[in-house]
């Protein structure tokens, strides 16, 4: 065992896929029910990277290839029609072809490092989704050291290579603890990422939410919704979907979207349902959007969430006695509370 001097450790630049969300030469975890648009949201960043186009909080991401290993959508009838939908350079999104032996973290890493390393335009980015699938069977998604020591050889090459790694889970059904223990097997596979978020569907949204960042603050959130799309191909009429993202974002991370204890989505949607109603015509004060709530019987918890649902947003006034605070709706930010599940 050797050891080495700080001072002999070279200082580089943070760099980022989506800054401030994505950090490269790591991995990052993106976990949410299904049907929340998780795919759909691998395929929207795999076209802005492959085209280098703007995220959608305006920064830009980084053009290369994209590497996509994906182990429940076929690649033809479903996920090509996704990418082409959101804009892709289709010539830059690479499919594993397997020939001996199945791809899996970290057995065959080595390979597919090689393999990289010989592309003509770097990779910047590789999508592992679901996680669960591309894991070796010898790791024990259960063990917190079987999940660590299976993945350090995953953000290792994501270094080396310069590149980040999206790995996409299924999320458990307690949606009452922290948003940290909301990412499927042991702690050690959210410990062993640099970055997670959950995607929760709320009111007819998927809202990506940030749960842990390691070299940032947490962003804000973002809301998306699917939309259908249709185009001409040589064998016919194509439909598939795409996201759309909704602005602006939100005030909240994934801890704001988790059920505090006693909760019920029920009083979430009551809470949305009134602020709705109570600030339909224009912004009121905070203390007496309070008093309206509790005179119906809404807890102030499932008020302050509901807010955070809604992207409200606070705005100050003076007075002699000092600043008063007015919540108001966001005309552009469109909720339905009959979504909310």
């Amino acid at each position: 065992m050797r050891l080495r001097r700080y001072k002999d450790v070279e200082e580089r630049k943070l760099e980022w896929l989506w800054e401030g969300r994505i950090p490269m030469g790591q991995v990052t975890m993106i976990a949410g029910d299904p049907g929340t648009g998780k795919s759909q949201l691998t395929c929207w960043m795999t076209a802005a990277v492959t085209t280098g186009s703007s995220w959608p909080d305006g920064s830009r991401a980084p053009r290369g290839s994209v590497v996509m290993l994906n182990a429940e959508d076929d690649p033809g009838p479903v996920i090509r029609p996704r990418l082409r939908a959101c804009g892709a350079d289709l010539d830059q999104v690479l499919v594993l072809e397997e020939e001996d032996d199945l791809f899996t973290v970290p057995d065959t890493l080595p390979g597919l490092e090689r393999t990289l390393a010989k592309l003509a335009i770097p990779a910047k980015l590789i999508v592992i989704d679901p996680a669960e699938a591309w894991m070796s069977p010898r790791v024990d998604l259960r063990n917190n050291q079987s999940c660590r020591r299976a993945l350090r050889p995953l953000g290792e090459m994501a270094s080396r290579l310069g590149l980040a790694v999206v790995m996409v889970q299924h999320m458990p059904k307690d949606t009452t603890r922290p948003a940290i223990y909301r990412f499927s097997g042991s702690i050690g596979v959210i410990g062993a990422a640099r970055a997670g978020f959950l995607v929760e569907h709320k009111g007819g949204l998927s809202v990506l939410a940030p749960a842990k960042i390691n070299w940032a603050e947490k962003p804000e959130s973002l809301a998306y919704q699917m939309e259908s799309v249709e185009y001409d191909s040589p064998g016919g009429v194509v439909k598939t979907s795409r996201i759309r993202w909704r602005m602006p974002p939100l005030d909240a991370d994934a801890d704001d979207f988790s059920l505090r204890e006693g909760e019920t989505p029920s009083d979430i949607k009551e809470a949305v349902q009134f602020l709705q109603r109570f600030l339909r015509d224009g912004g009121r004060r905070i203390d007496e959007v309070r008093a309206a709530a509790k005179a119906e019987g809404i807890a102030a918890g499932a008020l302050r969430t509901a807010a955070k649902f809604l992207g409200i947003h606070r705005t100050e006034s003076m007075n002699g006695k000092g600043p008063i605070y007015f919540w108001e709706l966001m005309d552009h930010f469109v909720f339905d509370p009959e979504g909310f599940h």
